[in-house]
């Protein structure tokens, strides 16, 4: 309701203007505070700590919580009435020194706000589960300073803040919900880090706010044991990291890694490698004019490249290699034997067995420089010996003293050499004992895919036929041949450098989150997890947008076992907020001509509006003029509206209609790097998954165009639900049998 209608809003108002005042109090306080302290690491560390707490309560000045709760804690005789925002705030007047003015989101207390309903409630913290009552919890909406509503939420009471939230338009960049997190999304968000845990999602269901806002969360809890670059934010491409660059500022978390495949690989290979078009293969299997056979062919060979199967390959690759490099006799050394053959291949595949062969290598020579460094002396008498029998056999050979005096001498000089080179002779020959990997990691794998024997011979039970393994082996040294890698060859080749060199940086992780994990295959989260052993993972997605489903993941429980050997947890999010109940009731009847068990159908929140619109024309011409003037309805009331066609080269063609007409700033969206800045944007159905917009419209879902398939019907499903608020489906002929009961 509006806030001066409320009964409180007297005290509420008065409350906000003791909190305004406070913040900017803090804000000076901080901006003139002195530092003084003989350690500058320390006080560059408090500096930077201040720093950041006075920007975040400068963006927090004028809308500085959104929520409250009033709590009986059991045994407790005074109600605790916290409010509660991005940034906590001390109340520095107050008698108790643990008033807080402003509570974090975070905090354990905070859970109440989004998990209890009004009566007996408990939450956990580090001292145990707190037991008591929860009397009021309020919602506000506060702009510019100003209290514009207050809303109280009692037990069946329907979150007007969240609809009003759902009901705003969309622009191009993903905000934070840090007022309207919902119940089931809050568990994920404070489950603890000792588990990985995989989220399947439905569309609209807040996995990428959900990841981010974890981010925050596990940053809070964990501050003074988990530093912020010790997080690493796994994106599918650079145009989803343009997306939520704003919400992780918003949410006070800084210095988080964040990546995309593609950027973790970059380094491993030559610069001058090309990577194939990620999205080249899902283009060719969408293709009308090519062959059924040869899409099953492309899917085959991506799907073996990104399974398991493929690792256990490599792996024994990998046993080649090491056979290789363990040497198989004795480190002799001046006559002494400094390490048995036996022992230095005890240390290379058991006590060293969890370091790259590189490391290995290192350790094991560091190893032979001590040994020879603790038997100096012994090497030394050997040495002395050694000489000792020359000396006496070249002397007795001799005919005149003066050459044997010389001999003598020389052997001297010779002796006292070899010991002092001692430490410097045992390092070289150390080297040549026992070598390192020597080439790059592109050529090995090259040699990996070129020795038929090494590619399959480890393979000695597969899902796969042997034509496919050995299609695959072919198709990619033709690529490798010509200097080019696909998203297929990622995992290879960051399980080859991580079992050859090691990855410097990715061991430090501790968590990891991966967003839209389902276009990820379980070889990819095998070697994410060896090479970050000390790291726990959240992955997200949604299989039911599993458009890439021939090199990703088809249903969460395999890759568990494959990738995670059993030790995950997996939380379904079955509510949709993105979408009104229209749009998401209409996007779920195309998803369910598929029966496919292993799909969540989304379950849309409680927010009406326009039907879904279907019209058929007789010709594209028409279907043009159709969308231009539906833009033209729609451009005033919406921030951002998309026309989504299957692919570019349609896209291409709405385009150059749509850019002739002055009013319509549009823009056409071609690969991944591109970050969407016009109102109109113009994206193939296949790049538009992860974004939304208020408005979609949808070109040519006709039966020539989209034919019932597994891979039709999750594009369609993927292209109804980019829409917020209103869905128009144009089809130039007669609508696919996917729509039908749409």
């Amino acid at each position: 309701m509006k806030a001066n209608k409320h009964k409180d809003y007297s005290d509420e108002k008065k409350y906000l203007a003791y909190t305004i005042e406070s913040i900017v109090e803090e804000i000076t306080i901080l901006k003139n505070k002195k530092y003084n302290s003989i350690n500058s690491e320390v006080v560059g560390n408090i500096i930077a700590m201040d720093a950041k707490k006075q920007r975040q309560l400068e963006k927090s000045i004028y809308n500085p919580y959104f929520g409250k709760i009033d709590f009986n804690e059991e045994g407790q005789a005074k109600t605790q009435k916290l409010y509660i925002g991005k940034v906590s705030l001390m109340d520095n007047y107050s008698k108790d020194e643990n008033d807080m003015i402003i509570v974090d989101w975070r905090a354990p207390i905070s859970s109440l706000y989004y998990d209890g309903n009004l009566g007996k409630v408990k939450y956990n913290c580090p001292e145990g589960t707190i037991n008591g009552e929860l009397i009021i919890k309020r919602n506000y909406k506060i702009e510019e300073g100003s209290l514009e509503e207050i809303s109280d939420i009692d037990v069946t009471a329907i979150d007007e803040m969240l609809i009003g939230f759902l009901e705003e338009n969309k622009d191009n960049k993903l905000r934070d919900i840090v007022a309207t997190i919902q119940s089931e999304q809050n568990e994920i968000i404070r489950t603890d880090m000792k588990r990985s845990l995989i989220v399947q999602g439905a569309a609209g269901s807040g996995k990428t706010t959900i990841a981010l806002h974890r981010i925050a969360y596990l940053m809070y809890m964990l501050k003074d044991k988990v530093k912020p670059e010790e997080f690493m934010i796994i994106a599918p491409n650079k145009l989803f990291l343009n997306y939520i660059v704003n919400v992780l500022p918003e949410l006070g978390v800084d210095d988080v890694v964040q990546t995309t495949f593609e950027e973790l690989v970059k380094d491993i290979v030559a610069k001058e490698v090309k990577v194939y078009d990620p999205d080249g293969k899902l283009i060719q299997i969408l293709e009308k004019d090519e062959k059924e056979i040869e899409k099953e062919k492309v899917k085959a060979i991506s799907s073996f490249k990104s399974s398991m199967d493929y690792q256990r390959s490599l792996e024994g690759y990998m046993e080649q290699i090491h056979d290789n490099t363990i040497p198989s006799g004795d480190f002799v050394f001046e006559g002494i034997v400094l390490a048995k053959a036996e022992e230095i291949q005890k240390m290379y595949t058991e006590d060293y067995k969890r370091y790259p062969i590189t490391k290995r290598v290192e350790l094991i020579h560091y190893y032979l420089v001590t040994r020879a460094d603790m038997d100096k002396n012994l090497i030394g008498k050997s040495i002395k010996n050694s000489i000792s029998q020359r000396e006496a056999k070249l002397v007795a050979e001799c005919k005149s003293n003066a050459k044997a005096s010389e001999i003598v001498q020389d052997l001297y000089l010779e002796q006292q050499k070899r010991i002092k080179s001692i430490k410097t002779n045992v390092k070289k020959q150390a080297s040549l004992y026992i070598v390192a990997p020597g080439k790059s990691i592109l050529k090995y794998y090259k040699d990996f895919v070129g020795d038929m024997k090494a590619y399959t011979e480890f393979i000695l039970e597969s899902k796969f036929d042997r034509d496919t393994i050995e299609l695959a082996r072919y198709n990619t040294n033709e690529m490798l041949s010509k200097n080019r890698i696909e998203v297929e060859d990622f995992a290879a080749l960051m399980y080859l450098k991580g079992k050859l060199h090691g990855i410097e940086g990715l061991e430090k992780m501790r968590h990891v989150v991966v967003d839209e994990a389902q276009d990820t295959g379980a070889f990819q989260y095998y070697v994410l997890q060896d090479l970050m052993k000390n790291s726990t993972f959240t992955i997200l997605g949604d299989i039911a947008q599993g458009i890439n489903a021939h090199r990703g993941t088809v249903d969460w429980e395999t890759l568990k076992q494959d990738a995670f050997k059993g030790d995950c947890e997996i939380s379904n999010l079955e509510q949709s907020y993105r979408t009104t109940v229209e749009i998401m009731n209409a996007a779920n009847i195309v998803l369910k001509k598929l029966d496919n068990k292993a799909i969540v159908y989304a379950k849309p929140v409680l927010r009406h509006g326009s039907e879904i619109i279907v019209k058929e024309y007789k010709s594209k011409e028409q279907v043009y003029l159709k969308i231009k003037e539906r833009i033209e309805q729609l451009k005033d009331a919406s921030k951002s509206i998309a026309v989504i066609g299957k692919l570019v080269q349609e896209c291409e063609g709405i385009y150059d209609y749509l850019r002739k007409f002055e009013g319509i700033h549009v823009q056409l969206l071609t690969d991944r790097e591109s970050e969407y800045k016009r109102q109109v944007v113009v994206v193939p159905s296949y790049l538009s998954k992860g974004l939304e917009f208020d408005s979609v419209i949808l070109l040519d879902v006709n039966r020539e165009n989209y034919t019932v398939n597994d891979l039709n019907a999750k594009l369609l499903y993927v292209s109804m639900t980019r829409a917020l608020h209103t869905l128009d489906i144009f089809v130039n002929g007669e609508r696919s049998e996917l729509l039908e009961g749409v």
